[in-house]
């Protein structure tokens, strides 16, 4: 006789990958971040003024 089946134990907490925030990134901000990450200079493109822009991602001073 066999014994009793075996059953796989899965973990109880799923693991978070590292790029959870930025794989949501858009285009123009993924090349951003590419270029900075080469090129060690931050580089920003923006449609408009910066205090639109600001405006715009909710960021009122």
């Amino acid at each position: 006789m066999a014994g009793p089946p075996v059953i796989p134990v899965r973990p109880a907490v799923a693991t978070i990958g590292n790029n959870l925030y930025t794989i949501q990134f858009g285009f123009f901000c993924k090349k951003e971040l590419q270029f900075e990450k080469t090129t060690r200079i931050p580089l920003r493109f923006r449609l408009g003024s910066l205090d639109y822009v600001n405006r715009l991602e909710g960021k009122h001073p």
